[in-house]
C-alpha cells in the first residue's frame, strides 16, 4: 500500500498510493436525492433507484505533492469528485458501465457530455487543496483554486486505538458542519491529510477512516 522508509525519514521522503473506499447515503439528511441507474442491454431497458453509492478515491503523493482522484465504481455519466446537489429532492440518471458504448470523456452514449474535466492536487508542504478545472473543447483553458487545510471543529481525542490498511489508529470525534464524524488517524506516516477537507487532525496525523451518519470512508490495502 505504501512505500515507507524508516520512521524516522522526513516526510518529503515519503511516497505512496492510498486507495480509500467512499460509502455516500442517499436521501440522508432530508435532503431527497436518488440515483436512478438506467441499464440497456441487447435493447431491454431497466431502470433501478439506489440508496447508496459506493466509489473509490486514489490518493499518490510523493511527501511534498499529491494527487487525490475520484473513480465512482461501476458507473459512467457522473463525473469524478461531482457533489451531490442539495436544497431539495434530486434525481441523478446514471448509466451503468459496459452497457452503453462509451462516448470521448467517458459517459454512457446518449448522456450529457461535459466540456470540462475537474482534478484535485494536493499541496502537502503547504497545507492547501487546489481545485483544477480545464476546458475540453477546442479552445484550451484552465482554472484553479487553492484552499487551506480545515482542522476539525469539536476535535475530541481518545484513548481508543486499533490498525487499519497495517497501520495503528487513533480514534477521535469532531463535527463537520452539522455531521458528527467518528475519526481514525495514524500518526505513523509523517504527513498530516485527510480527503475530506475540515476533518483534518488539529495536532497533526493522517486520516485513514472516518464515519458519520451521511458517509463514510476508509483506506483500504
Amino acid at each position: 500500500m505504501l512505500l515507507l522508509g524508516a520512521a524516522s525519514v522526513q516526510a518529503r521522503d515519503v511516497a505512496g498510493v492510498i486507495t480509500y473506499e467512499n460509502n455516500s447515503r442517499l436521501g440522508a439528511g432530508g435532503n431527497g436525492n436518488q440515483v436512478m441507474i438506467r441499464t440497456n442491454i441487447n435493447g431491454n431497458e431497466s431502470v433501478e433507484t439506489l440508496d447508496v453509492i459506493t466509489f473509490n478515491q486514489t490518493f499518490t503523493f510523493n511527501g511534498i505533492f499529491g494527487k487525490l482522484a475520484s473513480e465512482r465504481g461501476g458507473f459512467a455519466g457522473m463525473p469524478a469528485g461531482m457533489p451531490l446537489p442539495s436544497g431539495g429532492p434530486q434525481v441523478i440518471v446514471a448509466q451503468r458501465a459496459g452497457s452503453a458504448r462509451p462516448s470521448a470523456n467517458g459517459a454512457g452514449q446518449g448522456l450529457p457530455q461535459l466540456p470540462f474535466t475537474n482534478a484535485t492536487y494536493i499541496d502537502l508542504s503547504k497545507q492547501q487543496f487546489l481545485q483544477v478545472l480545464e476546458t475540453t473543447g477546442g479552445k484550451k483553458e484552465a482554472w484553479f483554486t487553492a484552499e487551506p487545510f480545515k482542522t476539525a471543529t469539536d476535535f475530541k481525542p481518545t484513548e481508543k486505538t486499533k490498525k487499519i490498511a497495517g497501520y495503528s489508529c487513533k480514534k477521535a470525534t469532531a463535527k463537520l458542519k452539522d455531521e458528527l464524524f467518528t475519526i481514525w488517524y495514524t500518526t505513523e506516516i509523517p504527513l498530516t491529510f485527510s480527503p475530506i477537507n475540515g476533518l483534518v487532525p488539529p495536532g497533526g496525523g493522517f486520516v485513514l477512516q472516518a464515519e458519520s451518519s451521511n458517509r463514510s470512508f476508509e483506506a483500504k490495502k
